[in-house]
Parts: structure tokens; sequence; C-alpha cells
């Protein structure tokens, strides 16, 4: 009897990078709520449907490309974070 070979560690790695993405999402939408100028709201509104063509785009197989999505999502909100510290 054989076993499926179940790439167990990519898709741990791959539901954690999505949750660095959807945090980010996050912080895009609360940057749309938090003003009223129209262009900023399109351009918080386009960053999140860049991070959703990003996941979409992912391998679930690929660890390396799994682990580079999340270290550039994880490095944009960081970035975003500390904008918000500043301001």
């Amino acid at each position: 009897m054989s076993t499926a070979n179940v790439p167990e560690i990519e898709y741990a790695a791959f539901d954690a990078m999505k949750e660095v993405a959807s945090s980010l999402k996050a912080a895009y939408f609360h940057q749309q709520l938090a003003t009223d100028s129209e262009l900023e709201i399109k351009y918080w509104t386009a960053q999140e449907d860049f991070v959703q063509r990003i996941v979409s785009g992912v391998d679930n197989t690929d660890l390396e490309e799994i682990r580079a999505a999340a270290e550039f999502f994880a490095r944009l909100l960081d970035e975003l974070e500390t904008r918000a510290k500043v301001a």
C-alpha cells in the first residue's frame, strides 16, 4: 500500500505566507479608511489587488517562492507600520 507524498512543510509555509499577506491587505484597508482622498483610496486599493495577484501566482509547492513572497510581504508591512509610527 502506498501513501501519497504530501508536501506538508510547503502547505504550512504557504498558509503562513497567506497570513502575512492578509495582515498586509488589512493594513492597506485601514489606510483606505483613514483618508478622504479619492486618489489615496485608489492607491491603497491597488496595493491590496497587487498583494492578491502575488498570492494567486505563488506555487504552493515551491518553498523558496513561498518564502520569498512571505518575506516581501513582511517587509512591506514593516515599512507601513514604521511610517505609521513616524506620522
